[in-house]
């Protein structure tokens, strides 16, 4: 079994929320939760459970412009960050 499936949910959302993070402002870092949630079946109910993760959406152009709906759902009661940079 690999180390990071040892962890548990709470240590391994602290993980997620460090990445999140750590991955603002990087290429293609404002797409991290979706990254995440894609990786297997557990990750994916952790980050979608997890509005948090979603706070924050970057929209550089049309493509990520359809993915809108999707973090305002995700982000839950969170508090979401709107960042739209470039033409549409």
């Amino acid at each position: 079994m690999a180390k990071i499936a040892s962890l548990n949910d709470d240590t391994l959302l602290k993980v997620f929320a460090d990445a999140v993070q750590m991955s603002d402002g990087s290429p293609c870092g404002h797409n991290a939760p979706l990254n995440l949630s894609r990786t297997c079946h557990h990750w994916r109910e952790m980050s979608l459970a997890e509005g948090r993760l979603w706070k924050r959406f970057m929209c550089k152009d049309a493509f990520d412009m359809r993915l809108a709906p999707l973090w305002i759902e995700r982000s839950g009661s969170t508090i979401l960050d709107l960042d739209f940079r470039g033409s549409y």
